[in-house]
């Protein structure tokens, strides 16, 4: 007897604090835009990064705290990654690819075009928790911030090093300079990734309108050097390793979803 009036005790407190309908799910589908910001010794070699814009979704389950304020866990599909359209090759790298060719005066580098990207597939789960502020009794302004974790599935990389040049063109075969093959995790990137996210968002009868933009916090490179030229020379490969380049690259990103918000 006391037992059951303790529980309904605690029904009749958790109806008056939370709400008669603290959880939710809102089913969402989007837009991201990600890239991989390059950093240290990377950022000089990879240059800007030219984001991938993309489709994502997936579910946020909702909590809510109070009348206001409320916790969401999601559970997304993303995919993320970029292209680097203007990457710079070392002259010691080029040696190498060229044979040594070279003429007095000239910068080989002038007469070379190297181009990378990548993307990968991702279990995206972000963690969040928001306040919500009730214009009326069907539309809401909120705003949120929080973690993410991503988990990577799979993915693609592709790198290519070649010249328009007469001479230099016989050396740099586009079918011996390039290569185009599936992402090794714990090789060439890590399959975890790390970061903040913050956003904002409306709610207007139950459908929302979701603007969040992510910071990674972990390099998500391992090495540079297989992840994009392992398909060139050996002597090449090794030329590049030599240089010792600090391989740390960022994911950034921002996502725009629509969802509707189921509440039980």
């Amino acid at each position: 007897m006391k037992t059951n009036t303790l529980f309904l005790l605690f029904i009749i407190f958790s109806t008056c604090v939370f709400g008669q309908n603290p959880f939710s799910i809102t089913p969402t589908a989007g837009f991201s835009r990600s890239s991989m910001q390059p950093a240290g010794d990377l950022e000089q070699f990879l240059n800007e990064p030219d984001p991938y814009l993309r489709l994502t979704g997936g579910l946020n389950f909702n909590y809510d705290i109070t009348e206001n304020f409320f916790v969401s866990l999601g559970t997304h599909y993303m995919q993320r990654g970029s292209a680097y359209n203007d990457l710079f090759i070392p002259d010691e790298f080029l040696d190498q690819l060229t044979g040594g060719f070279g003429l007095s005066g000239i910068n080989i580098n002038d007469f070379v075009e190297a181009e990378a990207s990548f993307s990968i597939n991702y279990i995206h789960l972000p963690l969040t928790a928001g306040y919500r502020f009730n214009i009326n009794e069907n539309i809401s302004v909120f705003a949120q911030a929080g973690g993410f974790a991503s988990i990577g599935l799979n993915g693609q990389t592709d790198g290519r090093v070649y010249s328009d040049f007469p001479l230099l063109s016989s050396f740099l075969d586009p079918e011996d300079q390039s290569q185009s093959g599936d992402i090794l995790f714990e090789g060439d990137f890590r399959r975890v990734d790390l970061g903040l996210l913050a956003g904002a968002g409306i709610e207007v009868y139950g459908i929302t309108l979701n603007f969040q933009y992510g910071y990674g916090l972990k390099s998500v490179v391992e090495d540079v050097n297989t992840a994009f030229f392992s398909g060139v020379p050996d002597e090449a490969l090794e030329a590049l390793e030599s240089i010792d380049l600090d391989s740390r690259g960022y994911s950034r990103f921002i996502t725009l979803q629509l969802g509707y918000r189921i509440v039980f």
